[in-house]
């Protein structure tokens, strides 16, 4: 599919690709696409971390906002907006070190390293941790917007591989839908106050620690307060 679609736009233009975290789809873009950056969905992989905690059995742990152990969970996920270089380290020192001594705590940091941190380890064909994740107010960090449209799209559909007539006259309708939109708008839309408020504060952690006003240690317990999906 990738490659078909590429045969109808120029490669070159390509910079950034915003996917989830199957091994599969990695693979295909770093093949068909060798240049472009890859962006892991934030969504996703909160949810991924998320449900390693509950097949672990640290689910009352780590809601408890007073627990040690809730609170060294946590901190994993603000990992993905460290800079790559500084991941392994801060993994190292300022998460192991305070490691609680619960079996299951072994268990999911060992799954994180595997999995996320440790190339040589990792099932992941590219070696950089963490998959880019944007903490920038002007870019969005996951791809749920995408999955809302190809479910509002398939709903057009009553087989899931319709007649390519059928698809076209699809696609073709939600055309002049797109069109009616966009000349409706007169001014953009405007994020919810609370979330460009959490993105304003992001950034701002982000650019303390980078300018040395915070320690790592505090820049990981402050920012996984604003990293959790709001169901998590």
């Amino acid at each position: 599919m990738l490659e078909m679609l590429t045969r109808f736009m120029d490669k070159s233009s390509i910079h950034t690709m915003h996917v989830d975290l199957e091994i599969a789809m990695h693979s295909a873009i770093k093949r068909v696409l060798p240049n472009a950056k890859i962006k892991a969905c934030q969504f996703h992989l909160a949810q991924a971390w998320f449900k390693k905690i509950q097949g672990l059995g640290l689910t009352p742990e780590y809601k408890d906002q007073d627990s040690d152990i809730g609170k060294w969970l946590r901190r994993f996920f603000a990992l993905p907006v460290l800079p790559a270089e500084k991941v392994e380290e801060s993994f190292v020192n300022f998460i192991m070190e305070d490691a609680p001594l619960d079996e299951r705590c072994g268990r999911f940091a060992d799954y994180i390293l595997r999995n996320y941190i440790d190339s040589a380890l990792s099932d992941f064909p590219h070696p950089d941790f963490p998959p880019e994740i944007s903490t920038s107010t002007g870019t969005g960090n996951t791809k749920n917007s995408c999955e809302s449209f190809h479910r509002y799209f398939g709903e057009n559909f009553t087989s899931p591989n319709p007649n390519i007539y059928k698809f076209i006259e699809g696609l073709q309708n939600e055309q002049k839908i797109i069109i009616i939109k966009r000349q409706s708008i007169v001014n953009p839309v405007c994020k919810r106050k609370q979330k460009l408020r959490k993105e304003r504060k992001k950034s701002e952690l982000s650019r303390q620690y980078e300018e040395g006003e915070l320690t790592c240690a505090e820049f990981l317990d402050q920012m996984s307060k604003r990293m959790l999906p709001a169901h998590l």
